[in-house]
């Protein structure tokens, strides 16, 4: 909404009792602001009752307890509120939620108690390594694959640390403290009174699927950085471990006390803060600060450890990953319900494809699973070249449709029935997902009528009777709104999709609240605002000029419409998630803005049927719909001093230089960052990377996730080498070549990758001297190993992969053994590799999916698993003890015609089917689609009556069965859904793309011209 004027807001000023902050006040009139009165309040008992201290602390003097009593203007670039310190004082980035409405209602539901000890610690993992010494060579293959354990650490889990090293000279406190303006007074906490040496417990850190880092030690300055020439990034996935809608971490409420975090820089407490003059003080581990103890929170230190006597009682203080309540100067309103708005596509492609069927029928069943009831909203807005508003107000006994068919001049008719809560209207928006598939298959509606016409219907025919009708006198005959078949729409070529103003009518609607906003389009937009031209040229593909046609589209060198669109969704709180489905071009690089700032996700079914796409389109929505959500969410990633973020990659807005606004966050939104080190070298033991997300909870509750990891700073090149983390490296090194491809071109791309591998094998080469002892680099196969806790596991025993097999001068370490096979795979990879085999929109989701992977879809993007089943399938007698065969090479020598092999490269499912299989095993797992035109292969459905009767199998249903269990188990963990694609050898279309991701063959694309001994004879040379 727009605003009259400036409102400013008031904070109160701190007392040298802790107080609780008092409401604030908000007039928009004028905008001035007055100081809300304090009401009078007993005095604090200096620590709470049961704590482990013997004495009183002394009460801080009003000179060490800043006042906070000025005011911040509104930022006019986003319409929002901030509140944080004036312009003159720098004391560092506070986390509060930028949001739309104003002031604080007295009805923010109240935080809860805090609960303690909800998940015990997770017990180290199967494959973590907690010595001095190098890894033996047989532990690679399960460092490399097992996701869920931890980052491999090559030094011990306990670091003493002394106040030396880790608060710097007393020089360079002194210059830190000029640098930052601190007066004499405030110096005192600066210093380093005389503590004890502290020693740092690694283990404390948080679990490494929250945060990991591509290097177990950090070099402490640029200089070694350069020489490893390994980058410095971090994966962060903040709600990698949420699986409902309660947080799987401690929640902690600080209540009175108000949340304890560092004056400076705005670190929250953790685990790795130190305490000094007898815990009065706490020591940030972020900037150095040292920061008084509120009297409610002090308790006393062990003489012999440095701890706090209650760290076991405090999660904040034992934990990496902590939920903090937040409170109420965290808010500047009332926290959002849950609010889902759907924008369906109704045009004859999406009717005849079964599109609009498929997404109606996931919806009606997701109903009753939407997060926040019963403060859960929703609206449903259709458009084919016109635009169609529903009203769901919960009186109606029919639902009515209102038709906009002027979309140059759109208007939103009756804004207070759209958007209902979805308790009090269930029956209405019930009647209304079930009737839209009918009504727009055939029947007419107001879309066809003239330009400025406006009409209003009661939802007849198969929806109500013609006498209740609503608003008959608006009604007047109207053309076919669809015609009877897709190629008649073609020859037409008057209908288009007006997805523009779509977009427009969803932003009028959600705006003023914000949420999740669901866009399906069958087509590319061509009509109202925001129409699209085809940029296609098939010549292009292939060459230095696709990188045009993966970049957005531009008027004039400005910012398209849809990205301007996409930056105000961002300011408003609403998140888009995007579903294409045409079989043509839709400049996917042009709307996927739409999500990438939003923090959403596209989701891309070229030549969608819902008979071969449409279990997949409704597990992806089924997961965005009732999958663990926080809301109007931002973050901010703080690093020990010495180190600082440089580049964030995924899909978010960035406001300022480190906020990175997200209006939704899930589980599956992920962060890669890339550290740089600043003038200063780390002069720490340990450095800390501190990521912290402020969301609201879909039940209302406003919270902060503060994960902490430690990661000990290394001696030497070569301890930096020998801990790198080969997974996280290629998730990192693949993230950052796409800005590469995008600014340079493919060529480019490739060839930095190249570059990189061949400096990173220079950098080994010297930092372990004349090593001459000829080493066996493994082939992909080896990198698979017994998955541990499974009911489906690898065999021990595994193949020797001798496709993959080369010779060279000297040892890799071996953390990096894999790099050459990975970096090669990359280049051949659908999102980097040359040719004109792919089109603009399959390459442009690629990267954009590329972008926001997880560490478990990045290591099949790259190098996929093949898995030959017949050698499972074939003589199958107990689906229940099922082992998963193994893993072989990605060459074409290892698949022979009489078997059936999967491919999982994290998109897709490819199951090759040989001319020479087993025909009872054939018959056993497929059958032919007669609704393809060219009778494709597909699964046999499931025979859902044999589920419960093992001993009812047929040896056919068993296979079948066994053969589901396998995708079963390869699909967990691994959202989004993953759809499965049969091939049958020879097959001319989806052969070639099987084929293609045999990485370890040379290929005849740009780029795919060696093969890996080929490549490992190119690296060593260069090197």
């Amino acid at each position: 909404p727009e605003l009259a004027s400036t409102p400013r807001i008031l904070i109160a000023q701190r007392q040298e009792q802790p107080a609780p902050r008092p409401a604030m006040s908000y007039r928009p009139a004028s905008g001035d602001c007055q100081q809300p009165k304090q009401e009078s309040k007993p005095a604090a008992m200096p620590f709470p009752a049961g704590a482990l201290c013997q004495q009183d602390p002394p009460v801080p003097s009003p000179t060490q307890v800043p006042t906070m009593s000025e005011v911040t203007p509104i930022d006019q670039t986003f319409g929002r509120m901030s509140i944080g310190p004036p312009p003159g004082r720098q004391v560092g980035g506070q986390d509060t939620q930028p949001c739309v409405a104003f002031g604080i209602s007295s009805s923010v539901p109240r935080p809860r108690i805090a609960r303690h000890n909800l998940v015990p610690s997770a017990p180290p993992q199967h494959g973590q390594s907690t010595s001095l010494r190098r890894p033996p060579p047989s532990a690679l293959a399960t460092r490399a694959t097992s996701y869920s354990t931890t980052q491999q650490q090559t030094t011990s889990n306990i670091i003493a640390l002394s106040p030396a090293s880790h608060m710097g000279s007393h020089s360079e406190r002194q210059q830190a403290a000029s640098e930052t303006g601190l007066t004499a007074e405030s110096q005192q906490h600066s210093a380093s009174p005389s503590v004890p040496v502290t020693a740092v417990d690694l283990a404390a850190r948080c679990d490494s699927r929250y945060m990991r880092c591509t290097v177990g030690q950090l070099p402490p300055t640029a200089a070694m950085a350069a020489q490893t020439r390994l980058p410095a990034g971090i994966v962060c996935q903040p709600m990698a471990l949420d699986v409902d809608q309660e947080p799987p971490l401690d929640v902690v409420n600080f209540g009175s006390t108000g949340i304890v975090r560092c004056k400076k820089c705005r670190a929250y407490v953790n685990p790795y803060v130190s305490w000094v003059n007898n815990g009065r003080q706490w020591r940030c581990n972020i900037c150095g600060f040292v920061n008084d103890v509120p009297n409610s929170y002090f308790c006393q230190l062990q003489p012999e450890t440095g701890r706090r006597r209650d760290v076991d009682q405090r999660p904040e203080l034992r934990e990496g990953s902590v939920e903090l309540v937040a409170p109420g100067e965290y808010m500047v309103r009332p926290p959002q319900p849950p609010v889902y708005v759907f924008c369906l596509d109704v045009s004859t492609q999406a009717v005849a494809s079964g599109l609009l069927s498929v997404v109606t029928r996931t919806v009606l069943d997701s109903l009753g699973s939407l997060p926040g009831a019963p403060r859960t909203q929703i609206a449903v807005i259709t458009f084919d070249h016109a635009v169609h508003f529903y009203n769901l107000k919960a009186t109606l006994g029919t639902p009515e449709m209102i038709c906009v068919s002027d979309v140059e001049d759109l208007f939103v008719p009756l804004p207070d029935d759209l958007l209902v809560n979805l308790a009090e209207s269930v029956e209405v928006v019930k009647k209304v997902l079930e009737a839209l598939p009918g009504m727009h298959s055939a029947t007419s509606t107001m879309s066809g009528t003239s330009r400025g016409d406006t009409r209003t219907r009661a939802m007849s025919g198969a929806f109500a009777p013609p006498d209740v009708m609503g608003r008959q006198d608006l009604l007047r005959k109207s053309a076919p709104s669809h015609p009877t078949s897709a190629a008649q729409a073609h020859r037409e070529g008057t209908m288009g999709l007006a997805l523009g103003p779509a977009l427009t009518a969803a932003y009028r609607v959600m705006g003023h609240i914000g949420g999740k906003l669901c866009v399906f389009a069958s087509s590319l937009p061509s009509v109202g605002e925001a129409a699209l031209k085809p940029r296609a040229h098939p010549r292009a593909y292939g060459t230095d000029q696709e990188r045009l046609l993966l970049r957005a589209s531009q008027t004039n060198g400005e910012p398209n419409w849809y990205e301007t669109r996409a930056v105000e969704f961002s300011r408003l709180q609403i998140c888009v998630e995007l579903f294409l489905t045409s079989p043509l071009y839709t400049d996917a690089a042009t709307l996927g803005v739409l999500p990438k700032i939003t923090a959403g996700q596209l989701y891309y079914y070229p030549s969608f049927r819902a008979t071969s796409d449409g279990e997949k389109l409704s597990a992806e929505l089924s997961r965005i719909l009732t999958r663990p959500t926080g809301f109007e969410a931002v973050m901010r990633v703080r690093c020990t001093r010495g180190l600082r973020v440089s580049t964030f990659r995924g899909n978010y807005y960035i406001r300022g230089h480190d906020l990175l606004a997200l209006p939704n966050c899930s589980p599956e939104s992920v962060f890669a960052l890339e550290l740089s080190h600043d003038d200063q070298p780390l002069t720490t033991d340990v450095a800390s990377i501190q990521a912290s997300l402020l969301y609201t909870t879909s039940s209302g509750e406003r919270r902060i996730r503060v994960h902490t990891m430690a990661v000990p700073i290394a001696k030497s090149a070569q301890d930096i080498l020998y801990s790198a983390d080969i997974d996280t490296l290629c998730n990192i090194l693949a993230k950052s070549a796409i800005d590469v491809a995008l600014k340079e071109g493919f060529e480019a791309t490739r060839a930095k990758l190249q570059q990189k591998c061949v400096e990173v094998f220079a950098a080994c080469r010297s930092s372990t001297g004349s090593v001459t002892v000829p080493a066996y680099v493994r082939g992909g196969a080896h990198r698979l190993a017994q998955q541990s806790g499974s009911a489906i596991s690898y065999p021990q025993s595994g193949g020797s992969g001798s496709a993959g097999s080369s010779q060279i001068g000297f040892k890799l370490p071996d953390a990096l053994e894999l790099l050459p096979l990975y970096t090669m795979s990359l280049i051949k990879c659908a999102a980097f590799c040359g040719g004109s085999g792919i089109g603009v929109d399959e390459r442009s989701f690629a990267l954009q999916r590329l972008d926001t992977m997880a560490l478990s879809q990045t290591r099949y993007f790259i190098y996929p698993r093949l898995l030959p089943l017949h050698t499972v399938l074939a003589d199958m007698h107990d689906a229940t003890n099922l082992t998963l065969p193994t893993p072989l090479s990605l060459t074409a020598d290892a698949i022979s015609s009489d078997g059936i092999y999967l491919l999982d490269n994290t998109l897709k499912f490819y199951i090759l089917v040989g001319a020479k299989t087993c025909k009872d095993l054939l018959e056993s797992l497929f059958v032919m689609d007669q609704s393809s035109h060219s009778r494709e292969l597909r699964l046999q459905p499931l025979d859902r009556a044999y589920t419960d009767d093992q001993a009812s199998f047929t040896a056919g249903q068993q296979q079948r069965n066994a053969l589901e269990s396998i995708l079963t188990m390869l699909r967990k963990g691994r959202p989004p859904y993953i759809g499965i694609d049969v091939v049958s050898e020879g097959d001319p279309v989806k052969g070639p793309i099987f084929f293609r991701h045999l990485v370890e063959d040379a290929a005849n694309f740009s780029g795919g011209q060696f093969s890996y001994q080929e490549f490992m004879a190119h690296i060593q040379r260069h090197s």
